[in-house]
């Protein structure tokens, strides 16, 4: 079972009732930290979703008992309580979601009480956290979301997205990944995005440039710029990240490619059915091409080019 995600209704309604009660609830059981949201929070979400389970249910039941199932009204009626039902499960569980702090590990358990999803990595592996904000477009509108990015010791990078419960806590896990020693970036309002020169990306104080000459500089910029995921190919529809949101497989040639007057550089993927994957940037007359291989995940897309690794992190709609 996938983890539960957020949506701008979610997101909105968790933090209007944060601010109305508290937040959160923080608890150190010997070297555990324990974060989750407030008992208010849970009880007002619990409320509000019994509110309309109820109501929904009651209307149900006189739509039957006017005209029966089969008419429009009955079977709109009975449409609308059964997603409110399912609606209300999610929220709860959303809200149902516990933050945990120790030397170990910064991790999160979280989706449905039958199938919890633990997610976070280990202290002793990662060397950097940094954050950045993406501006995502989910039908039609645009939300920013911020993600995690994880910078190992072994020299990968992955990304994560772990929720609302992580970045009401950002000052609380900062203070504890800096206290064992991995450094971390904390205002993503200055993290992973395009500075005043749209050919760079500044990661905690780090610039890396789209049209520069090393290609894993000029590739990382594309990816840490969110460019990657506006990818768009000839054999889809929808721009990379939304196919992958979709469910459909990523198989084809992607390219995307940033303007500025007359500078001019792009990123071309060409992914092949079995995992194969061929990279070329193109910046004025130079092209250089690398080989590698890509996997698609239930939550992220894998790249693994010029020995880098890097995820693009999705949602399935």
């Amino acid at each position: 079972m996938k983890a539960l995600d957020r949506t701008p209704s979610t997101t909105c309604f968790l933090f209007a009732l944060a601010l109305a009660s508290g937040c959160r609830e923080v608890a150190t059981t010997g070297d555990v930290t324990t974060i989750a949201w407030s008992s208010w929070v849970r009880a007002s979400v619990l409320i509000v979703c019994a509110a309309c389970v109820v109501g929904t249910l009651v209307a149900a039941r006189r739509a039957h008992r006017a005209a029966g199932w089969r008419g429009p009204a009955g079977l709109t009626t009975l449409g609308l309580a059964v997603a409110s039902c399912f609606a209300s499960l999610v929220a709860y569980v959303v809200v149902a979601d516990r933050l945990y702090l120790t030397p170990d590990e910064v991790y999160d358990h979280r989706g449905f009480p039958w199938a919890r999803e633990k997610r976070g990595f280990r202290l002793d592996e990662v060397a950097r956290v940094t954050l950045r904000d993406v501006l995502e477009r989910r039908s039609r509108t645009s939300v920013r979301e911020t993600y995690w990015d994880l910078h190992f010791r072994d020299g990968h990078m992955e990304t994560l997205d772990p929720g609302d419960l992580w970045d009401a806590s950002t000052a609380e896990i900062q203070a504890h990944l800096e206290a064992a020693g991995v450094r971390f970036g904390g205002d993503p309002t200055h993290l992973g995005l395009p500075s005043d020169d749209p050919f760079v990306v500044t990661i905690v104080g780090t610039e890396y440039h789209l049209d520069s000459a090393d290609p894993r500089e000029s590739a990382a910029a594309f990816f840490l710029g969110g460019h990657m995921a506006e990818m768009t190919s000839p054999e889809h529809e929808l721009p990379l990240s939304a196919t992958l949101r979709r469910g459909e497989g990523p198989a084809g040639t992607w390219s995307v490619t940033v303007r500025d007057g007359a500078r001019a550089v792009t990123l071309e993927c060409a992914l092949d059915d079995a995992g194969g994957l061929r990279q070329t940037l193109v910046r004025g007359a130079a092209r250089h091409v690398s080989t590698g291989t890509y996997r698609v995940g239930e939550r992220e897309l894998t790249l693994e080019v010029d020995g880098a690794t890097s995820s693009l992190m999705f949602r399935t709609d």
